[in-house]
């Protein structure tokens, strides 16, 4: 259940970040700069700039699935760690060949990133995401460099801000959070499918050409921690739910369309001559037209007409 949220990650993540040429270096150059300016110690600004495609990565899916995706991250690791190990804890090393983020600085990074989204419950998702991290808290350590707790979440807050809210070049001067942030009406979204999948029954009609999937995902998560139904049934209907919403979106019907976003509305006009009504139908006439079938044919093709009676007597000779 828990993979699912961390798909904002990967398709909101990944996916944009390398879509853009050089946006992934202009962002880990303005991480650097951030970190240096901050002094802070330990090797942490060149350990997040080397780790600036899964970091910006877990920032800009946080921007468009919202607080769901920050504590589904944590869930997801806290599985995963359990079934590898059989320590269901988020890791404190952060090992030099390893291109993510330490698990916990993970943690520390999501909740910086929801305090800048633009909803009214921000602040308690932060407090709700900072708690679960700070419970597997232990010794924090780069490359078996220690950081001190508050070192690591001034860091992870820094980098979270220069990714979210600083202005890059490859986006028109533009910040991530200016094209894409949670808010209020996303929230609101949220609860109204949060009822749909708890109770299988649809949202209202005019909720629908407003929801999305990253809207469906999150709902489905923040139920199934909140235990408001059997794990196995919401994600059935989060299923059902985004099956209606894939079949229904022209950009994956039989016309495929492979940049849907290029699509834009044209208008041709075509220059058109009065044609009279003889021309475009040949059997239209002011009287019935009398004759064999032979001579019908005959002034459907222009051609001038003929009897037919002898080329049935050959045909019965």
């Amino acid at each position: 259940m828990f993979a699912w949220p961390a798909l904002g990650h990967e398709t909101a993540g990944h996916d944009i970040l390398h879509a853009d040429g050089g946006l992934e270096a202009e962002i880990s150059n303005a991480v650097g700069v951030a970190l240096n300016a901050a002094n802070l110690s330990g090797g942490l600004a060149n350990y997040w700039t080397n780790r600036i495609d899964e970091t910006a990565s877990d920032v800009f899916g946080i921007l468009n699935m919202g607080p769901a995706a920050a504590i589904g991250l944590i869930v997801y690791f806290c599985g995963l760690n359990a079934a590898f190990s059989g320590n269901p804890r988020l890791h404190n090393d952060g090992q030099p060949g390893d291109p993510h983020p330490a698990d916990i600085l993970r943690g520390y990074l999501a909740a910086s990133t929801v305090r800048l989204l633009s909803f009214d419950g921000a602040g308690a998702w932060v407090d709700a995401i900072e708690h679960e991290t700070d419970k597997d808290v232990t010794q924090i350590t780069i490359g078996n460099v220690p950081i001190p707790l508050s070192r690591a979440k001034q860091s992870c807050a820094i980098v979270a801000h220069t990714i979210a809210a600083g202005r890059m070049t490859k986006l028109n001067n533009h910040s991530a959070i200016e094209i894409q942030n949670w808010r209020n009406e996303d929230e609101n979204i949220v609860k109204e499918m949060q009822r749909s999948i708890i109770t299988n029954t649809p949202i209202s009609a005019g909720r629908e050409s407003g929801v999305f999937a990253a809207h469906v995902v999150a709902a489905a998560a923040i139920a199934a921690l909140a235990g408001a139904a059997p794990i196995p049934s919401i994600l059935q209907r989060m299923l059902a739910v985004l099956k209606k919403m894939h079949d229904g979106n022209a950009a994956w019907g039989p016309l495929f369309v492979t940049h849907p976003g290029n699509i834009s509305r044209d208008f041709a006009y075509v220059r058109t001559i009065p044609v009279a009504p003889e021309r475009i139908n040949p059997f239209h006439a002011a009287a019935p037209v009398q004759g064999s079938v032979g001579e019908l044919l005959a002034v459907a093709s222009g051609l001038p007409a003929r009897s037919t009676r002898g080329d049935r007597k050959r045909i019965k000779g």
